[in-house]
């Protein structure tokens, strides 16, 4: 049976939605250092791998979250779920990947609200 791969690129970064006000500038930190950003920081200069201190210069407003990869997975689960409803088989490979069996039967008008 065919199967499907769903990938939702900087799944880390689109799972900080769940704790964070929609378009707030908001960073998770390794050892102090940025792990990831949202859009709305990078357009403060953000990036990945940046030293906190310098973030919060360049962002007063920054919302600081400590990494978490159980935010990411838990993050994810509601994808699971939609997907679940419309395949029998769905597999996370990681948070932000997965892989669900494919239905010869289904019809444009599925796609089209994925």
């Amino acid at each position: 049976m065919p199967v499907v791969l769903v990938l939702i690129p900087d799944w880390e970064t689109n799972s900080l939605v769940v704790e964070v006000p929609p378009g707030a500038s908001a960073v998770t930190v390794n050892k102090g250092k940025v792990s990831a950003v949202t859009k709305a920081a990078t357009h403060f200069g953000v990036e990945v791998g940046m030293k906190l201190g310098l973030a919060q210069q360049l962002c007063a407003d920054l919302v600081v979250l400590a990494e978490d990869k159980l935010r990411a997975q838990r993050a994810f689960l509601p994808v699971l779920e939609a997907l679940d409803e419309v395949s029998a088989f769905v597999q996370a490979v990681r948070p932000g990947l997965a892989i669900f069996h494919f239905q010869r039967t289904w019809k444009q008008s599925f796609w089209e609200t994925l």
